[in-house]
């Protein structure tokens, strides 16, 4: 199981697209964000990620005190994705590269060999790659209008833009993205009050019952997906989505802003 939950996240790590963000592909949770498979990335699975990698590192701490154990036997391939480096992490190039020499050693089957691993270094190496991707969304993504109401852009589209800010059309806001950063830790306390507070002016409608999944981009906006192509608050474009809305609130408890 270990091995299976490694092998998902440190190859999501790497498969970036060029603002160095996971990949869309065909899409994430919202199956309508399904028209961005060459240049879409989704920042806010980037957010998950993040959290899955800091959250693996700690209950491999949790296995060692509990078994007395200080090594992991893993699949020997999976070293090719444990280098542990800064300026790999920094490169989109470096990164693939990486994911494609993984890939061509597992191209028709493994070696069947086992590495026994150090789980201090192991959980040292997750928290390296999760501090790494928090940090790069921190500084990449955030986003302001005109008022300096802050949120996270949580995606690109297939022409390689970010989706979401203040644009010439109006305010573009996505609840997912915010969910996800502040649900994985990656937002800070001072970037969760400015969410909740953008949340609040631009997501929330109480004639409808609460937050929006996201503003009226005002186009339909066939190179990220076909959620545009229903009318604004339909479906996937602009309803409430009573799953999302639940994440939301429980990623605010979470980081114990319940009366935001």
């Amino acid at each position: 199981i270990l091995e299976h939950l490694l092998l998902q996240n440190l190859t999501a790590f790497y498969e970036v697209g060029e603002h160095n963000n996971i990949r869309l592909r065909g899409a994430d949770w919202n199956d309508a964000l399904d028209m961005a498979s060459e240049k879409g990335e989704s920042v806010a699975f980037s957010n998950a990620y993040a959290g899955n990698l800091a959250d693996i590192a700690e209950l491999l701490e949790a296995y060692q005190k509990k078994t007395g154990k200080e090594t992991v036997s893993l699949l020997a391939e999976i070293v090719i994705l444990l280098e542990d480096n800064p300026a790999l992490y920094d490169s989109v190039e470096k990164k693939l590269h990486v994911l494609e020499e993984y890939l061509h050693t597992c191209e028709h089957d493994t070696s069947g060999e086992k590495v026994e691993i150090s789980i201090e270094k192991l959980t040292e190496n997750l928290r390296h790659k999760s501090e790494w991707l928090m940090e790069h969304i921190r500084k990449n993504e955030w986003v302001k209008d005109s008022e300096e109401n802050g949120w996270f852009n949580g995606y690109y589209d297939n022409s390689g833009n970010a989706v979401e800010g203040d644009f010439p059309t109006g305010i573009r806001m996505m609840l997912t993205g915010q969910v996800f950063t502040v649900m994985a830790d990656v937002a800070t306390d001072e970037q969760v009050v400015a969410i909740a507070k953008s949340a609040d002016k631009y997501l929330y409608d109480e004639a409808i019952g609460g937050y929006r999944l996201n503003t009226d981009f005002k186009e339909v906006k066939t190179d990220l997906g076909r959620l545009f192509g229903f009318a604004f608050g339909h479906k996937e474009n602009g309803a409430v989505f009573s799953h999302m809305a639940t994440m939301y609130a429980n990623s605010l408890y979470h980081r114990g802003y319940i009366k935001l």
